[in-house]
């Protein structure tokens, strides 16, 4: 069912220094270090008036207050509207006990619409007044006056989503589910990270021994294509524009076999470990606690969800390398994630799910008929794009 706005509190918990994910940081890590001092908290229940409440007592109400407000409309079933509604979660629920089930996204409802989310552009668009006191805000007051204008954009932002009828009502359940999920976080293992670890620095050690066996080419320079394009021309006399597995050139020369293909492999192996071997070992800081924020909502340009970021803090689910039958050792990067006790963990790869999907909506029987004879779809579509062309 559609929301309305009489059933939303926005939300905005104001901190100082002002300091947000986008920053650099997670919110666990601003929370578990204490790397600030809560300001108070701005809200807006339904169409009413913004309102501040302080820590301090300085600027508006109460924070206790202001609190207990917000727990009291979420029991009562409201939903939680914030610009990033994940680290508005987070806060709460790490700083004040606060569970939050239904929630919107603004910067989400931003993307799914291709603009920029940033608040600060965002406000004027909507009819929104932005604090120009200060770029940087020096104290509460400043403070509290963002807070309440960030709170004034996700709730026009909310109200701009209830009448957009090219917002399905489902994209409200996937925002909620999302941060559901942020909530819940994941665990990373450091006795998987240090057995990863050392694995792969055997199968790094290796390739450095049998590279540095057969070609005098100094190793610190492998990522530098200059310096390899130049090898490349005097040792083999080829002379290659891109060192690129999908440019034509690069992968005639690996197809061709002999020594520049061994090379050019074996120069993809070495970059390829030594990037996983580093990740892996940075993976040690986040051992022991959970990582939330893994699953960001519309966060590609073609609408699909995304891994990573700063509140996920390096680590991306999307990036973490797979076991290749060359390099088996790659795929231990993805066993440092693990589920909780009595749960476990699936990875589903759903080929062709957009062309499946639209194929049923669209009633496309011919394309489902070869769907459901197993065939090579895109194939299909780029030999009527090219006809006569072998694809």
């Amino acid at each position: 069912m559609r929301p309305d706005l009489d059933s939303a509190i926005a939300v905005e918990v104001a901190i100082l220094p002002p300091t947000s994910p986008c920053g650099g940081r997670s919110t666990r890590q601003i929370v578990a270090h204490r790397t600030f001092d809560l300001a108070g908290i701005a809200i807006a229940i339904g169409d009413g008036d913004v309102r501040f409440y302080s820590a301090d007592g300085t600027h508006g109400d109460a924070l206790e207050d202001g609190i207990e407000r917000v727990a009291g409309e979420l029991q009562r079933g409201a939903r939680l509207v914030a610009v990033d509604a994940t680290s508005q979660s987070l806060l709460l629920q790490m700083c004040f006990g606060v569970t939050v089930e239904r929630t919107f996204d603004g910067s989400g409802y931003a993307r799914f619409l291709d603009v920029d989310d940033d608040r600060r552009w965002l406000a004027p668009t909507l009819g929104v007044r932005w604090p120009t006191s200060s770029p940087t805000p020096r104290g509460n007051a400043d403070v509290a006056a963002m807070a309440e204008a960030t709170v004034a954009v996700a709730r026009a932002l909310f109200a701009r989503s209830i009448v957009d009828d090219n917002f399905p009502d489902i994209e409200y359940d996937a925002m909620s589910h999302t941060v559901r999920l942020a909530l819940r976080g994941i665990s990373v293992d450091r006795g998987r990270i240090d057995e990863a670890v050392v694995r792969l620095i055997d199968r790094r050690d290796e390739e450095v021994s049998a590279f540095a066996s057969r070609w005098r080419f100094d190793q610190k320079h492998l990522d530098d294509a200059t310096r390899v394009t130049a090898f490349l021309q005097q040792k083999f006399g080829v002379r290659l524009e891109k060192l690129s597995k999908k440019h034509d050139p690069y992968i005639r020369c690996v197809a061709a076999g002999g020594e520049l293909s061994d090379f050019l492999l074996a120069r993809e192996r070495l970059l390829r470990v030594k990037t996983v071997l580093e990740r892996t070992k940075s993976y040690r800081i986040l051992a022991d606690h959970r990582l939330h924020g893994l699953v960001r909502y519309y966060a590609a340009h073609t609408g699909r969800f995304a891994s990573g970021g700063p509140e996920a803090e390096g680590l991306d689910l999307h990036g973490l390398a797979k076991a290749t039958s060359v390099m088996p050792e790659l795929g231990l990067e993805r066993t440092v994630v693990v589920p909780d006790a009595g749960r476990h963990l699936a990875a589903a790869d759903l080929a062709s799910v957009e062309a499946r999907v639209v194929a049923w909506l669209a009633a496309e029987e011919e394309l489902l008929d070869r769907i459901r004879a197993g065939d090579d779809i895109y194939a299909w579509f780029a030999g009527k794009i090219y006809p006569g062309r072998t694809i």
